[in-house]
Formats: C-alpha cells, structure tokens, sequence
C-alpha cells in the first residue's frame, strides 16, 4: 500500500503540472483574477483564485490554480496569499483602476457596450471605445490611443461588411471569430481591448463551483486533510 506522503507528493506533482499549464494558455498576457472566500468543514476560511483570460483561440476561460487557507477575511489579509500565490508562479497583476473602481464602474459598462456585436454593432461608439481604452494607461500609450480612434472606423467597416459576424450574440463570440477569421491581427488594437474587457471579474460562479468541490472532498470524514493537499485534490478534481 503506498503510504500518505507518497500519494501526497503524486496529487502534488499533478496539481503543480496543471497549473503550470494554465501559465503557459496565458503565455504572459492579460487575465484577471476571480476570488472569493468560504469556510470548509471543520470551520477554516479558504479563499479560492480563479484566473480569467482569452486563450490563443480567442476563447474566454477561468481557471481555476488553488485554495488557500486564511486566517481573516480583511482585505490586507487576501492579499498576502494572493501576492504568495502569484510569487510561486511568477504571476504580476496590476490594479489598473486602484481605488477608482467604483467610481468609474458605470462608465466602464456603458463603454463597454460599445463593443457589442448584438444586432450588427449598434451600440458601436467610437468615442466611448477610446475612453474604454484609457482605463488602461499601461496597456495603451498616447500614440496607440490615436491609433486607434482611426482605426475603429475602418474596423467597424469592416466587420459589418461581413456576414460572418451578423449573428453574434457576445463579446465571447466576437473574440472567437475575429481569432478564426484572423481579424485580430488586421485590427490588433481593437483585439487588445476586447480582451482586456473580457478578463474583468464580471461574476463568480467558476469561484462557486470550486467550492462545491471543496466540499466533495472535505467531508465529515475527511475533515484533517491539509492545505496543500486539499489545494492540489481541488486543483486536479475540477480539471478532471
């Protein structure tokens, strides 16, 4: 019978290598983080992180990279685990909107609208586009920001052109086809800013099924099992 720190170290090793193979699906581009926190069965506050990017498909995926154990709930103290976390891996983020969130929040959806393909791209605003975009001052420089203000209108041009794209009924579906009818490379600025629009944290539910797995797998029963462990169970029962 293999004994517990060799079945440990075998969940361990599979958990690192599916972790590692969501780094390299980012391959150093954008994503946004997804946590949220909920106490365990024998009463222990584990906080899950779930990454969110658009793959080289074009595709939008949340991953899910670990549980992580935390004493409190205040802000200063998610953070700690979340900086350890992304340490290991060699993960950045930057805040872009630090405390001006909720300030800018309303804006940011009412630009965002502007990138909806639903009924051929009515909602499409250039001007709103170009605010869209300075939300990101570390993404686009003053050259590329009036690169783009002309660019959307050949863009915009040329998608309704397109019978490809009439139908579309998300920004989900507009990354995808603009990645399959290589319309991303003919307008990359515009590509950019879809997908950072695509990596906000625009809901929680990937966090939620994390912690139902959770509690599949910390039972009554199961109530000692360790961090790490549960951590690496989590990781390969939700990839399974």
């Amino acid at each position: 019978m293999v004994s517990s720190l060799i079945q440990k170290d075998i969940v361990n090793s599979f958990g690192e290598e599916v972790v590692k193979s969501v780094i390299e699906e980012i391959d150093h581009g954008v994503f946004g983080l997804l946590v949220d926190e909920s106490a365990d069965i024998s009463r222990k506050e584990q906080m899950a992180v779930v990454l969110r990017f658009v793959d080289k498909g074009g595709v939008v995926k949340e991953r899910f990279i670990g549980v992580v154990h935390v004493n409190e709930t205040s802000s200063e103290t998610l953070k700690s685990p979340v900086d350890n976390l992304f340490a290991k891996y060699e993960l950045s983020i930057t805040k872009e909107f630090n405390d001006r969130f909720t300030e800018v929040n309303t804006d940011l959806l009412i630009c965002m609208a502007s990138l909806s393909p639903v009924d051929s791209f009515q909602d499409f605003d250039k001007e709103k586009l170009v605010r869209l975009a300075k939300f990101y001052p570390d993404d686009f420089s003053y050259g590329e920001l009036l690169s783009l203000e002309q660019h959307l209108d050949i863009y915009i041009d040329n998608i309704r052109r397109d019978e490809r794209f009439k139908s579309l009924n998300s920004l989900g579906d507009l990354s995808y086809l603009m990645v399959e009818t290589r319309k991303h490379v003919a307008h990359p600025l515009v590509y950019r800013l879809l997908k950072l629009v695509l990596t906000l944290p625009v809901a929680t539910a990937s966090v939620e099924r994390c912690f139902s797995a959770m509690k599949l797998l910390k039972t009554a029963a199961r109530s000692r099992i360790g961090d790490q462990f549960l951590s690496d169970c989590m990781v390969f029962f939700i990839e399974k």
